[in-house]
């Protein structure tokens, strides 16, 4: 595969190196799934985000989600050969909220690696293990289930997992909200610095 970026927002960059070495996502350490304190945010846009949200009380649908870790990519778009591109990251509170108060130690530290990886760009696959797709509320498992079913041999995979590494997810909006027909009225100062 060339060193040609594949993603427009990114064109700035030159090469992947260049790329992870501006990759601000890729600080974030993410060690829990649901956090209340709303600690995930980009480096440098707290003000601005936290100042929406003030206008926005905890009901109101256009709020922004930050109690979880953000999903500005899922897998690896230099890896993969399909990207899909994405409105939003999604968020089902009773999937988002609860379903972490179940899982073991060991699947949660799983599914933090994995988000771990995504946002340093060094991620093999879009959905990793059954955590990861029970987090997303089994949405991409869903959508791409006729994919998987078509093509599985031409792609040269005998399981789910070959499958899903060629595939990548960019979100064009990084941060979840869980109302919104069109982006906020925010908007992220870069999707990488």
């Amino acid at each position: 595969m060339s060193n040609e970026l594949k993603i427009t927002a990114m064109a700035t960059y030159r090469t992947i190196q260049e790329l992870k070495k501006h990759n601000g996502w890729a600080k974030l350490n993410v060690n829990v799934l649901w956090d209340k304190s709303g600690k995930y945010i980009f480096e440098g846009e707290e003000d601005i985000i936290r100042k929406y949200n003030d206008n926005h009380p905890e009901e109101n649908r256009r709020r922004l989600i930050l109690e979880v870790p953000p999903e500005p990519f899922w897998g690896n778009p230099f890896k993969a050969d399909i990207i899909i591109l994405s409105k939003n990251p999604g968020y089902v509170e009773h999937i988002n909220k609860w379903l972490p108060t179940i899982l073991s130690p060991e699947s949660i530290r799983e599914i933090c690696e994995e988000k771990e990886k995504s946002l340093r760009l060094e991620s093999d696959c879009l959905m990793s293990s059954i955590g990861v797709k029970l987090l997303s509320d089994m949405y991409w498992v869903n959508s791409l289930k006729e994919l998987l079913s078509t093509y599985q041999k031409e792609l040269n995979t005998e399981d789910e997992q070959g499958f899903y590494k060629h595939f990548a997810l960019v979100n064009t909006s990084l941060i979840f909200a869980p109302s919104f027909k069109q982006r906020p009225p925010i908007e992220p100062a870069s999707l990488l610095r």
